[in-house]
């Protein structure tokens, strides 16, 4: 009788700790795109100069820099600020180095539509939210990534 209680404990643990690895799995599906490094790095420590005064000079030309190369950026894709694209069956964003929009899509393994309908769905969506963003959607290539769950 003892074992039977000792038994019966021991599946309702098991039970609780798989509910909460899945829910703890499923916490995690939240993608975040790769860094785009656009911008030089900062010189090393010990090539920066020693003066205060030579510090903010060298920060002043930094920031300028910075600003132009910003401004760059967005004078030649107007619509960056506005990335990147998210809802719960997509994530979009933009690379500059290749000038690649990259799409990750998700559609619903459980849903009454197959995955190859949602697929096209999502691409639609994604292609006219593209456009709404003011980027010509056919000068760049959309690299597709379908991740069914």
């Amino acid at each position: 009788m003892r074992k039977t209680y000792l038994l019966i404990a021991a599946l309702i643990i098991a039970i609780l700790l798989l509910s909460l690895l899945t829910l703890l799995t499923k916490n995690q599906k939240e993608v975040q795109p790769p860094p785009v490094i656009i911008f030089q790095p900062s010189p090393s420590i010990s090539s920066l100069p020693q003066t205060t005064d030579e510090r903010i000079k060298l920060q002043l030309q930094a920031d300028q820099k910075l600003g132009t190369q910003r401004d760059a950026l967005l004078q030649k894709y107007p619509w960056y600020l506005k990335l990147p694209l998210q809802q719960t069956n997509y994530f979009v964003y933009f690379n500059t180095v290749t000038e690649t929009f990259i799409a990750k899509l998700y559609p619903q393994k459980s849903s009454a539509s197959s995955l190859d309908e949602q697929t096209n769905d999502l691409k639609n969506t994604v292609m006219k939210k593209i456009k709404e963003l003011g980027a010509n959607a056919d000068s760049y290539e959309v690299a597709w990534k379908i991740i069914p769950e």
